[in-house]
């Protein structure tokens, strides 16, 4: 028996394929690109700044649907 599919196919939008590639070439660097890329991905209320679309809106709700600035 095949299980249940919880996650729904996607029906709109599009796959970008973005992707970016930074290379370091020292510990350091690479530890402060790693903290900055952690950082950007947990602040979700800003990813539309770091998309770089503009018509890509992406909000952090709670559970009723109110946006909240805590990490998630």
């Amino acid at each position: 028996m095949r299980p249940k599919r919880i996650i729904p196919r996607q029906t709109e939008g599009n796959y970008s394929g973005a992707e970016s590639t930074v290379k370091a070439t020292n510990i350091a660097e690479a530890m402060r690109l790693f903290s900055l890329a952690k950082k950007r991905l947990l602040d979700i209320n800003n990813w539309d700044k770091y998309s770089g679309h503009a018509a890509t809106a992406f909000l952090h709700l709670d559970a009723k649907g109110r946006r909240v600035t805590r990490k998630p």
